[in-house]
């Protein structure tokens, strides 16, 4: 989930701790900002639990035709 964040650009999570300026990292983040963060965050977050219910669902489906039927056999001869 922290790499989809990353990727995304919510975070940066990868080169942070082998920099040596960290400073470079640091930046002001205006209330707009934070706003703009939260709603793409948000987005981003519902988008895949979209997708995971999808799936989730999916696998279910593809489990229920795995159940073998029972057959009724005809006893008449």
């Amino acid at each position: 989930m922290l790499a989809c964040l990353g990727r995304k650009g919510v975070g940066k999570f990868g080169n942070f701790s082998k920099n040596p300026n960290k400073r470079q990292y640091a930046y002001i983040l205006t209330s707009a900002g934070l706003e703009e963060k939260t709603r793409i965050t948000l987005a981003f977050l519902k988008r895949k639990q979209a997708e995971f219910e999808a799936i989730k669902n999916e696998i279910e489906t593809l489990k229920a035709d795995l159940i073998p039927t029972k057959t009724v056999r005809n006893t008449d001869g």
